[in-house]
């Protein structure tokens, strides 16, 4: 049986094709491609998308676009430190500013010895004598260096983007079965095989070491050759524009066949080439390549020697497929090697070992309480022992005697060897209860241990018990403590909130039917109860911080809540179900410490809003995070109040449909993303003439519809 052949059995998901098989593959791949280039356009609704996601951003100088572009090639969105921050977003560390010419005026203003000097250089007496208009000044055009930043420089997510956004990053799936890191050893065994380095841009030896929002290149001088990547590449994106700049490096090196063809050409080659390799290897890059393709060549018209470009793309993608075919069969046999001498029958099936869990939980708080050193009321471990039982004997229903038999015979060495002890003092005890000082029933914990940090289908409800004793452990030491400090107060409330949390989960989970299936639910509402996030500006609240709980479930960080509520309110408020807490990240159930895990923020930025009364032209709000900031700084925005009551209702409001939303936001005069009809519909329902006050509304959207339809026309 052939080499192939063994794998194809061995794993189904990886079926090596024959060379002919791959030159039909390419062949379909590249034909279904071309028609979806020929067919590709950009819709009415993305071209308004990207147009009013660019409205968000200041308009620059044309000296000032130049020195961007000359700096950051291809930046598109650009905006300072502080502005990507009022946005919601924050630049990455370590990326650097792009250098632009600020406008500062300078005032100048001539002293008693009539000499020109700035204002800041005025004595107290001349700043007097200046307000009161006894000294003139002026003013005079002055620039200073100031610093923006790409929007591929921060991390606003790829999803915050429009659809057509130019150049941004895109996270391509994998199928199932397939894994980045034998692309990635394909890929090496192709650089390998042209002789040719890829690199982190940050370490190019050719001086290229800003690519601006390009992906990648294929550099090649008097000095040598290499493929710069760029270092704020997704994996999957690395992965694509990895193959496209070798295709270039194939294809396209200086004297080749390739080589005087036209740009345009290059770049459908190059494209085209990663597409069909990626597809072949169940990575669909579509979404990406087709758009990029289009644009290129025009839908496909601006293409050189069509048949020859072709050719030099299936000759070029059945090269690449081939070698890392090779690569990849390889890793894949070892890998299954190393599978088979691995495999070993495990000791305990999962209900085994959850029944062993539950076995030493209750071994665990009978020991404590029979030795009469308990620290808390007696209630605690009765009913952590009898609901321990109770799980205990779900568990059992699905166990048959022999496995029973196998578990009681493990746990009853470790009973033997608490009983060989002639001793237990409270100082052996706090190791004992830890599984330090008997060796047996270490050895069982740990096994327990892995079992919950490698199984599917985890059952949290044993850590959690254990994580409830520990933390009990550890209150009774701090609690005890003759002084205690400020962070052993915060420690104290950091333990009593996790053991009221983990209380519930136990209580909660439905006792009788403990399956692994419901424990995997339990699991996931574990994994989602770990991100705590402001319900108006999205960001996560931060580890220690106290927080706010609506009696509906939402949640205010301190900050928001100044804004929403006065203190009398809020406690008004607390009648209602209200209540203030306190946040702490990721509760590891086979770890006593307590570890902040922060996610990234989700912030709301795509919608934005709009105040109109009928009395004056509508003003624009702006985001989410823009309407928070002028509420921070007690501003209002062309004299709408950005009032307790309004932040509060918009809070509430702010996910609901866009025409529930304005239903409910009626009494603030507040439109979410409105377009002219919203206004016009404001108007009518006013008794106003349909088009009063939005001339500027209506001509702007006139303005939208033309540049959508030109752009329609292009394509």
């Amino acid at each position: 049986m052939m080499k192939e052949e063994v794998l194809s059995l061995a794993n189904p998901k990886y079926n090596r094709k024959t060379s002919e098989e791959r030159k039909q593959e390419i062949q379909a791949i590249s034909e279904k491609a071309l028609q979806q280039i020929e067919k590709y356009t950009k819709s009415v609704e993305d071209v308004l998308e990207y147009a009013d996601f660019m409205s968000r951003f200041h308009s620059y100088s044309a000296n000032n676009l130049a020195l961007i572009q000359q700096q950051f090639e291809g930046a598109e969105a650009v905006a300072s430190f502080k502005d990507w921050k009022d946005k919601g977003y924050s630049v990455q560390n370590g990326e650097k500013g792009i250098q632009i010419l600020s406008y500062a005026p300078v005032t100048l203003f001539k002293d008693a010895n009539g000499e020109m000097k700035q204002l800041l250089q005025a004595t107290q007496q001349e700043k007097k004598m200046i307000k009161d208009g006894q000294i003139p000044t002026r003013k005079i055009a002055n620039f200073k260096v100031g610093h923006v930043f790409d929007i591929s420089q921060t991390n606003a997510p790829i999803e915050d983007l429009p659809k057509i956004f130019p150049n941004k990053q895109f996270n391509f799936q994998i199928e199932e079965g397939r894994n980045t890191e034998h692309l990635r050893k394909g890929i090496e065994a192709v650089s390998k095989e042209l002789k040719i380095d890829i690199r982190d841009m940050r370490l190019s030896e050719l001086g290229v070491t800003e690519l601006g929002v390009s992906k990648g290149a294929f550099v090649q001088g008097k000095d040598g050759k290499e493929i710069v990547m760029n270092s704020r590449n997704t994996e999957t994106q690395a992965l694509a524009t990895s193959i496209h700049e070798l295709a270039h490096a194939k294809l396209h090196i200086k004297g080749g066949e390739y080589d005087n063809m036209e740009r345009a050409t290059k770049e459908f080659q190059a494209e085209l080439t990663s597409y069909i390799v990626c597809k072949h290897f169940g990575m669909d890059t579509s979404e990406k390549a087709i758009p990029y393709i289009a644009t290129w060549t025009q839908n496909g018209e601006k293409i050189e020697d069509k048949q020859k470009a072709l050719e030099g793309v299936h000759k070029t993608a059945k090269e690449f497929i081939e070698i890392m075919d090779t690569v990849i069969s390889e890793e894949k046999e070892k890998e299954m090697q190393v599978a088979n001498e691995q495999e070993v029958k495990p000791q305990f099936n999962d209900r085994q070992l959850h029944y062993m869990s539950n076995i030493l939980i209750a071994d665990e708080a009978s020991l404590r309480k029979n030795i009469n050193i308990d620290p808390w009321s007696e209630n605690f471990y009765e009913n952590l022992s009898n609901g321990t039982v109770e799980r205990t004997q779900a568990v059992e229903k699905h166990l048959n005697q022999d496995e029973i038999n196998q578990v009681m015979q493990e746990v009853n060495v470790y009973r033997n060897e608490i009983d060989a002890k002639e001793e237990l003092t409270s100082t052996n005890l706090y190791d004992l209860v830890r599984g330090k000082d008997i060796p047996k029933f270490k050895e069982l914990k740990d096994q327990i241990k892995d079992w919950q940090e490698d199984s599917k289908d985890i059952n949290p409800i044993p850590g959690i018990e254990e994580q409830i004793f520990r933390d009990k452990l550890e209150y009774d030491r701090i609690d005890t403590t003759y002084y205690k400090d400020d962070n052993d107060r915060k420690a104290l409330t950091k333990l009593q909130t996790r053991i009221e949390l983990n209380s519930i989960k136990v209580q909660e989970s439905e006792l009788a039917n403990a399956t692994n299936g419901e424990y995997s639910k339990i699991a996931d509402q574990e994994i989602k109860q770990e991100e705590v996030k402001c319900e108006l500006t999205g960001k996560a609240i931060p580890d220690d911080n106290i927080y706010f709980k609506t009696h509906d479930g939402k949640s205010l960080s301190e900050e928001v809540k100044m804004l929403m509520y006065t203190d009398e309110e809020w406690t008004k408020s607390t009648r209602n179900g209200n209540y203030q807490s306190f946040n702490f990240y990721s509760i590891h159930l086979s770890n006593s410490e307590m570890t902040s895990m922060e996610p990234e923020p989700r912030i709301d930025n795509k919608n934005v809003y709009y105040f109109y009364d009928g009395q004056s032209k509508p003003v624009k709000l702006g985001t989410v995070s823009d309407i928070v900031s002028n509420a921070q700084n007690q501003e209002s925005i062309d004299h709408f109040s950005l009032d307790k009551e309004f932040i509060r209702d918009l809070a509430f409001s702010k996910n609901e449909p866009k025409e529930d939303f304005n239903e409910k936001m009626q009494k603030h005069n507040v439109l979410k993303n409105p377009k002219l009809k919203d206004f016009q519909q404001v108007n009518e329902r006013l008794g106003l003439g349909k088009d009063h006050n939005l001339l500027d509304i209506k001509n702007e959207a006139g303005r939208k519809a033309q540049m959508a339809l030109r752009m329609g026309m292009q394509r």
